[in-house]
């Protein structure tokens, strides 16, 4: 019974509709702000009942969580593969660090808009994971950066203000475009 029930809640069609939800509810956060979007709306504006939002989130708060974990969470990992990639070159690790971060940055400029509008207004839990996630962000680009001045790939700089500039950049491609 239980697998059954496990096995429901991860379904395609689940998983197609909770993403429905969550780009719906990223458009109106970023066109009203997350205090002004209340779940009444947000069920309106994709024309089901308020009732059936709770099927896949338990309020408001829960779908900013979701948002915010999709994407930092994503970006993370993304960083955390190459980095570790030890024999890859530091120029090429960072090269590709940015594009794809840049690149999933742009895919979803929606999400992050609202994420860097909302930060705070995040529930404690969700933004103690949200900060967890940007310091190993940094921490994946600050590494490959000093693994780059070691070995004679970088000029030597700062790591630390080299990765938050990186970032910085890449981040506010989610408003330039």
């Amino acid at each position: 019974m239980a697998n059954r029930k496990r096995a429901r809640a991860t379904s395609p069609k689940k998983e197609l509709l909770r993403k429905i939800v969550l780009e719906a509810a990223a458009r109106l956060f970023a066109e009203r702000g997350f205090g002004g979007t209340n779940l009444q709306d947000l069920a309106d504006e994709l024309n089901i009942s308020r009732p059936a939002l709770y099927y896949y989130f338990k309020s408001k708060e829960d779908i900013l969580a979701s948002l915010i974990e999709e994407v930092t969470m994503f970006s993370v990992h993304q960083a955390t593969q190459i980095a570790n990639r030890s024999q890859s070159n530091p120029t090429e690790a960072l090269r590709s660090m940015v594009i794809c971060h840049s690149k999933w940055l742009l895919d979803h400029r929606i999400q992050f808009r609202v994420i860097d509008r909302t930060e705070s207004n995040l529930p404690k839990t969700v933004q103690n994971s949200h900060d967890l996630a940007k310091r190993q962000l940094l921490d994946n680009f600050r590494r490959t950066i000093e693994r780059g001045i070691s070995l004679g790939h970088f000029r030597p700089v700062d790591p630390t203000v080299a990765a938050f500039s990186i970032i910085g950049m890449c981040s506010w491609t989610a408003w330039w475009f």
